[in-house]
């Protein structure tokens, strides 16, 4: 039985689709697909244009779970095409850049892992900075060096 994850059905989930032919094009998976609400579709090659047998698709979870549900154990041109649900919902959970010496963290995740703390300083302290302030070149440049200098 296929792996179904369980959350916001409406939400954008990558699926990952192996053990495919090399004569299999992204035409014939948009035609073999068509009947779900599909946001993005590509065959992956290598960097001599050589299929390497897999796929990505973006489209909701909801349509994700059904078209695995349908397609599990298909074959198509000879080869049963396998799914990897690729769930971006929840990664700020999954990574932990704490303890590190780089000070990089992407934006996305610092904003997910911080929240809590975020949330408790604007209710202890009204008076906030305006959060779209907009840097110079020159504070632009010295953060880009700082960060240049950091993984030398």
């Amino acid at each position: 039985t296929p792996l179904i994850i369980p959350g916001n059905p409406k939400r954008t989930v990558r699926l990952n689709l192996s053990n495919l032919a090399s004569s299999v094009t992204t035409a014939d998976l948009n035609e073999l697909f068509g009947d779900f609400k599909i946001r993005s579709l590509s065959v992956n090659f290598d960097e001599n244009g050589t299929p390497l047998g897999t796929a990505d698709i973006s489209l909701s979870k909801q349509s994700s779970d059904r078209l695995i549900q349908q397609f599990s154990g298909v074959k198509l041109d000879g080869k049963v095409i396998k799914f990897a649900v690729i769930d971006t919902y929840n990664i700020a959970s999954r990574v932990d850049f704490r303890g590190r010496k780089t000070e990089f963290v992407p934006k996305a995740i610092q904003k997910k892992q911080t929240q809590k703390k975020v949330d408790n300083k604007k209710k202890k302290n009204k008076t906030k900075k305006p959060e779209n302030t907009k840097k110079t070149m020159e504070e632009l440049d010295a953060e880009l060096d700082a960060y240049m200098n950091t993984s030398n």
